[in-house]
């Protein structure tokens, strides 16, 4: 028995903000890169996006703060960033669309982990869906690790993605892992 059939929670999202919260990183994971990948195609015309990445399994929107006038159209603008707001240590994602993109934009969202609370909208058929969720500020650490790897003990990234792993929780997120 499927509980929700018409609803495909994201797995996580986050939001990293600069120092002056003029800028915000959405990071999503999804549980559906298809369905991501359609939100990526139509949310990089919002006007609040500036650029879009995948890397690994996220989709990362790079926003400038604020809120725009979403002008949806069916098929080539179906679903955007409405707005995005920073407020003391939260930061405010409000999404919108059409139909099955504000179904999208709404409750598959708001049960996401890192998500604190939602605000979501009557959605779907011929509807404009809207829904804001609301999560914690984070800042952004990274860390850098010398290259030391040695026959006897391995992989230096093996361990520095592990070592991420083992401290990985709430207050601090292991997002991504490079090597370069």
């Amino acid at each position: 028995m499927i509980d929700d059939p018409y609803n495909v929670p994201y797995q996580a999202i986050y939001a990293v903000g600069n120092a002056d919260d003029s800028l915000v990183e959405i990071i999503e994971f999804s549980r559906c890169y298809g369905g991501s990948a359609w939100a990526r195609h139509h949310y990089q015309k919002s006007p609040l996006v500036l650029e879009t990445k995948v890397i690994g399994n996220t989709i990362r929107y790079l926003c400038k703060t604020g809120e725009c006038d979403l002008v949806l159209e069916p098929s080539r603008a179906a679903a955007g960033i409405k707005s995005v707001m920073v407020h003391d240590d939260e930061i405010r994602i409000t999404y919108a669309g059409l139909g099955g993109g504000g179904v999208g934009a709404t409750t598959c969202r708001a049960g996401a982990s890192g998500v604190i609370r939602s605000d979501i909208s009557e959605s779907g058929g011929g509807k404009v869906g809207s829904g804001t969720i609301v999560l914690p500020g984070r800042s952004r650490l990274i860390i850098g690790i010398d290259d030391t790897d040695s026959k006897e003990v391995g992989a230096t990234w093996c361990l520095a993605h592990n070592i991420a792993c083992a401290v990985d929780c709430d207050a601090a997120r292991y997002l991504s892992h490079s090597i370069v």
